[in-house]
C-alpha cells in the first residue's frame, strides 16, 4: 500500500466519522438528559468523550496556577500572531510595490516603443537648391549671374506632411549673425506626399546679385499627421557659388 492511498484511506475514515457525529448530534435528544446521564441511549455517539475532555481541561486549568500559565501562552501565541500578520503585510506591502513598479516600467516601454514609432513614420522635411530662375530682360541684371534661388523640398518620412510656411534668403557670410534671422516667408499650404523629392516651390525663392561669397538659406516649418498642432521645422544653408553646405554654422541647420 502506497503512502498516498493511506493517506486518502486514512481522510477518508475521518471524514465519515466526522459526518456520522455530525448526523448523531442532529438527532439526539440534548443538552436535556445527555448532560447528566452519557450512556443514554439517545444521545451523541461521542459525548461521553466530549464531557471527560472538556472536564480534565477544566480541572487542568483550575489547578494551581495553570490558569495564568495558559494566559501566557495564549498571550505569547497571539504576539507570534501578531508578528506574523505585520510580517505579511510588509511582504504583501513590497510585492504591491514591486507590482505597481514593473507596471510603471512596462507602461515607460510602451510609451517609448510609440514614440520610436511616431518618429520614425511622421513626415521628414527638409529643403535645398532647387534651382535658379533668370531674368530674360538684361538690363534689370546687375550681374550676368544674378538671378532667383528657388528652394525645393523633400519628405523623407513616411507619412504626409503639411508645409505652412517657407522663408529663403541670400545674404553675405561674412554678416550672417550667430542666430538665424528669416524673413516672413511664404505660407504655401503644400501637403507634401511621404517619399517625394525635389519638390520645386518656386514662389519660395531669393533674389542673387551674382557677387561672390553669398550663402543660400532657409527654414521649413510643417506639422504631421500623428500631431497636427506641433509645428516642427528644418533648416539649411548653402554656398551660393557651389550649393555645398556651410558646416561651421551649426544653428542654421537646427531641427526639430
Amino acid at each position: 500500500m502506497t503512502q498516498a492511498t493511506l493517506r486518502n484511506g486514512l481522510l477518508l475514515a475521518f471524514c465519515y466519522l466526522l459526518f456520522a457525529e455530525f448526523l448523531s448530534w442532529i438527532t439526539a435528544s440534548w443538552p436535556g438528559p445527555c448532560l447528566i446521564q452519557w450512556e443514554h441511549p439517545e444521545c451523541p455517539t461521542f459525548i461521553a468523550g466530549i464531557v471527560l475532555m472538556t472536564e480534565r481541561a477544566s480541572d487542568f486549568i483550575k489547578h494551581d496556577d495553570h490558569d495564568k500559565v495558559i494566559v501566557a501562552a495564549f498571550t505569547a501565541v497571539l504576539a507570534l500572531s501578531t508578528i506574523g500578520l505585520w510580517l505579511a503585510t510588509v511582504s504583501l506591502q513590497r510585492s504591491t510595490n514591486n507590482l505597481w513598479k514593473a507596471a510603471e516600467r512596462q507602461i515607460a516601454v510602451a510609451q517609448q516603443a510609440s514614440e520610436h514609432v511616431r518618429i520614425s513614420e511622421r513626415a521628414h522635411i527638409n529643403g535645398g537648391f532647387g534651382g535658379k530662375i533668370i531674368g530674360s530682360l538684361e538690363a534689370y541684371r546687375p550681374h550676368p549671374q544674378a538671378c532667383h534661388i528657388l528652394i525645393n523640398l523633400n519628405n523623407y518620412g513616411k507619412t504626409q506632411g503639411f508645409v505652412r510656411r517657407i522663408a529663403v534668403a541670400i545674404r553675405p557670410l561674412s554678416t550672417l549673425p550667430q542666430v538665424p534671422d528669416y524673413p516672413v516667408g511664404i505660407e504655401p499650404g503644400l501637403l507634401l506626399p511621404p517619399g517625394i523629392i525635389g519638390f520645386g516651390v518656386q514662389s519660395a525663392n531669393a533674389w542673387w546679385d551674382g557677387s561672390e561669397g553669398q550663402v543660400f538659406y532657409g527654414r521649413i516649418w510643417f506639422t504631421d499627421v500623428f500631431d497636427p498642432t506641433a509645428i516642427r521645422f528644418s533648416s539649411f544653408i548653402l554656398n551660393v557659388s557651389d550649393m555645398t553646405a556651410v558646416m561651421d554654422r551649426p544653428a542654421y541647420w537646427e531641427a526639430i
